[in-house]
């Protein structure tokens, strides 16, 4: 009898422990790396955006640039601007091409640091955009 309650123990184990297992870490990275995902979905659409200012900022500029006077400050603002909005695309780009998800392969601790990172990354690429998107509507207001 104490054989086959042993048995019955061995197997209730052997199928309990791995569903229990990698559950939870599973868990985190799946959040986590939705929770990267959005904030890259949240700003992707201002990409556009940024290469109309860009157009916009750029033809504005070759007018102040032709002016006579020549208004050096507000040239050098301009040219900071198209900077910036260069800056927030390249670093989008940079981002999306860098970024991988997780394989499984990958220990849960590795995924949920590598995660983390990229979470860093996303939400400095976010605020470069809103930055410098806000900058450049500031200088193009009458």
């Amino acid at each position: 009898m104490n054989r086959s309650i042993l048995f019955f123990a061995s197997l209730l184990f052997l199928f309990i422990l791995p569903a229990c297992s990698g559950s939870g870490g599973e868990d985190a990275i799946g959040k986590l790396a939705g929770e990267v995902i959005a904030v890259h979905d949240e700003v992707m659409p201002m990409m556009g955006e940024i290469m109309q200012l860009r157009r916009t900022l750029g033809d504005s500029l070759q007018s102040l640039q032709a002016a006579d006077p020549v208004d050096s400050a507000l040239v050098e603002q301009f040219e900071e601007a198209l900077s910036q909005l260069n800056t927030a695309k390249r670093s989008m780009e940079d981002w999306m091409h860098g970024y991988e998800t997780p394989g499984e392969d990958m220990a849960d601790a590795e995924a949920l640091a590598y995660l983390k990172g990229e979470m860093v990354k996303v939400e400095q690429v976010k605020e470069n955009m809103l930055t410098s998107v806000a900058f450049a509507k500031s200088l193009l207001k009458p």
